[in-house]
This record gives structure tokens, sequence and C-alpha cells, in this order.
């Protein structure tokens, strides 16, 4: 069209500028007569009232200039523009009317009025350019290329719309391609579900729980077929507004495959129209929660087990300490590096310093600790498992000497490993009177005789 017009004119170069979209401004579409890195780039707000093309174009007149009146970014001395409509739609610029166009004052501009097509023409019709020729026009041609632009308009404008259609179409079928794409990659099963409660979408996980084909065995249709009912109903309850709990987002299905059950928590959002839905559509996630309620499960009785070992820890911790506080004999209780870590209150009494500054007892108590730490030592690297043995032990608050016998005995774990080192000291003190009081008495039975 644009060529057409510049031959019917004679005019050496021509410029089609468009309204943009969004409508907010005019730019530079086609250009005749130019080279193609010589062409300018026109980009017109269409709120600058101060430029004579968004005037012609807005007001749906012709414009012209015979003499110098350079418009910004066009290279024309001479020119005329003609307008051209388009069918009216939503968010489109508002036809200037005349009384407007009146008003407006456009230095070296010339409002092409006597030229101007049918009124009946303007109405219905919106802005969609003007075909700027590099010429001076008379009347009659210029009215007849008006009419010719005011039909070719609406032509153009539905053209451009199918381009566009086009273009959107090719853009959604991408998108829609991109995120069918994206749902069947996610391990999780992901449906979508209008406002009457029918699937409008799901990924190829959700498929395998909740749809059959015709070589299905039978016992996948009734699985599949459970899963739907469970699923349905699920569906139903939060619908209804039930109230959240604990368990209330879970969901039990099975699988098609195996025929096992597969625990999902289910998360729902709803998709309203700003976000490309319907009021009351919801897209469902279900994530597969099996494995780790599994694990929960396991973790759960090995709690309690632990709980189990820890009552009977407990219940052999205090047997043991009740056998500590009612045996007389000094009991004591070594790890495997020979380490004392449990003791009676009589072994107390030889091992453990107290806060007095007597450097004697400390030294007795020094003195008892290491006989028994060496004798622990040796028999703690030695194989046997039990060592009997007499050591003279000091008593640190009288310094008396006391004759003991060590019993010993090891705990092993079960890997076979000593865990602990049990020993007893018995006191040897009466048994060795008794011995000095036999051989007394052999002593004077022998003088009798």
């Amino acid at each position: 069209m644009l060529a057409q017009f510049a031959d019917i004119v004679g005019a050496r170069r021509a410029l089609a500028i468009t309204l943009d979209s969004p409508p907010r401004r005019f730019v530079g579409t086609a250009n005749v007569g130019f080279e193609p890195e010589t062409a300018p780039t026109v980009s017109l707000s269409i709120d600058d009232l101060s430029n004579p093309l968004t005037v012609s174009a807005l007001s749906l007149h012709a414009m012209s200039c015979d003499r110098v009146s350079p418009l910004p970014g066009v290279p024309f001395g001479e020119w005329t523009a003609i307008p051209f409509p388009q069918p009216q739609f939503r968010g489109a610029p508002v036809v200037l009317s005349e009384t407007e166009l009146r008003q407006i004052q456009l230095e070296g501009c010339e409002v092409r009025w006597r030229a101007a097509a049918d009124r009946r023409r303007r109405l219905g019709h919106a802005p969609a350019g003007v075909a700027l020729l590099e010429a001076s026009v008379d009347d009659v041609t210029l009215a007849a290329l008006i009419n010719a632009a005011s039909l070719a308009g609406p032509v153009l404008a539905r053209m451009a719309a199918v381009e566009e259609f086009r273009l959107s179409t090719g853009r959604l079928d991408q998108q829609r391609e991109m995120l069918t794409t994206i749902m069947n990659s996610l391990p999780d099963p992901i449906v979508i579900i209008n406002a009457d409660r029918d699937m409008v979408a799901q990924n190829q996980r959700a498929e395998h729980l909740l749809s059959t084909t015709d070589h299905d065995s039978e016992g996948r249709r009734r699985a599949v077929e459970i899963n739907n009912l469970l699923f349905t109903s699920h569906l139903s309850k939060a619908a209804m507004g039930a109230t959240e709990s604990a368990g209330s987002r879970e969901l039990n299905l099975v699988d098609p495959d195996e025929g096992t059950d597969l625990l999902f928590e289910v998360l729902t959002h709803a998709l309203g129209p700003g976000e490309g839905g319907h009021t009351g559509s919801t897209v469902s996630v279900l994530r597969d929660v099996t494995d780790l309620r599994r694990a929960a499960n396991e973790l759960e009785r090995q709690v309690q087990r632990v709980r189990l070992a820890e009552i009977d820890a407990k219940r052999e911790r205090d047997r043991l300490n009740l056998i500590l506080e009612n045996v007389a004999d000094p009991i004591l209780v070594t790890d495997d590096r020979s380490n004392i870590i449990l003791m009676n209150k009589e072994a107390e009494q030889l091992f453990e310093s107290d806060d007095s500054e007597s450097w004697d007892r400390a030294a007795m108590v020094q003195a008892n600790d290491t006989k028994f730490t060496t004798f622990i030592t040796d028999f703690t690297i030695s194989p046997s498992m039990a060592r009997r043995e007499q050591m003279k032990l000091q008593i640190p608050e009288s310094g008396v000497e006391l004759p003991v016998e060590v019993v010993s005995g090891k705990i092993m774990n079960r890997r076979g490993e000593p865990l602990a080192i049990v020993s007893v000291l018995h006191d040897l003190t009466e048994q060795a009177e008794n011995e000095r009081l036999y051989e007394e008495l052999k002593t004077f039975s022998s003088q009798l005789e």
C-alpha cells in the first residue's frame, strides 16, 4: 500500500508509522526509497500532540507541509501524512474531535479539511497510523488516497491481528510444551482440577496412578479405580472445608503395578483468575512420603527399643547401686583404660582424697591408687577373664596397714571386647589374726608337751 501511494503521487520516499502494542507509541514499520541501513527509526508517544504525525494519526485527518518543516527523526522537507484507521478495540487511543484539533497549533503544518473522508467512516474506528509521503498532494488525489486508506486500514489491522494471533498461538504452544515437559519431569504426581471437580490436566506420574489404557490387566484397572475413588473422596473432604489435622493431608493409594500401599501428602493450591485459571480450579501435588513414613516408623521402633534399653539399664544401675551400698567390702569398677569410674563408700575411704590438707593422708591414698592401678593395668592386657591377688593397702584415716585380696572379673560387650572390670577387695585382717592365734596356740601346745 505504501509503495502504491508513493507511485501515485510520485514520492521518492515514504514511511508507514503504525500503532505499537501495547498502544502507547507510534513506530515506523515499513519504508520505501530508503536503503536498509539508512531507514529512519521513528518512535512517537501518543501523548505528544506537538508532533503533527501524532495529531494526524489520532484525528484521522490528513496533514501536509509544503515548505521545510523538519520532523524529529524523519529527513523529509515537504510531506503529506495520510491517516488510516482500524476497528475499535479495548484500550485503543481516543480519536481527537474536530474541536480539539482546531485548538492545536502546529507551526508550518496544515490540516487538509477539504480532503477529509466521509465523517461516517470515523465512527467505530480507532487510530492505526499514517502513511507519510515525501510529496505535495492535491485535494483530488488526497481524497482518493484517504478513501483507499480508510478501506485498507481495517484490512491491514485484521492481517496484523491474525499474525499476532499466530505468533501468540506459537508462543502458547511452546509454553504449553515446556510446562508439560516440566510437569512430566517431576517425580511427584500433579493434577489440575476445575470447579466441577473434573481433571483438566495431569502429568505422567499421575496418569500412571489414575488412568488406564485398553491394554491394562484387570488387576491394574481395579487398582486405578480404587485410586480414583480415594482421590475423589479426599478432594470432596477438602472442598467441604474439613478442619486441618495431623493426617488430614495424607492420602493412601495403591501401586497399580506392584499392588503395594503408597502414602502421599497432598498439597493443594487454588488457581484464581489472576493466575491463568478459573474460579474454583485447583492444582494438587502428591508428594510420595511412603519411604519417609517407613523410615519414621522404623525410627519410632528404634526409639522405643532405646527407651526400653534405658529402662533396663536404669534398673540394672539401681540394682548395682543397691549392691554397692550394702556390701561391706570395697568394690571398684574400672573402664578398659584402667580408670576408676565407680566405687562404693568403703572404696572411697581408701582411694579418694578429701579436702583436708594432710600430706600423709594424700600420700597413702596415692600409694593405694598406684598399687591398685598397677594390678588392674596388668589384668586388662592379660587374656584371662578373672584374677585374684593379695596386696597390702593403708587406711588413710589411721595409717593402719590393711591386707586385702583383690578379686577382679571382666565384663565383655557383644563383640567380645572388655567393657569394664569389677574388683572386690576382701579384708584379710581377721584371717591374718586367726592365723597368728593359730601359730601362738601351736607354739603353746608344743611347750606343754
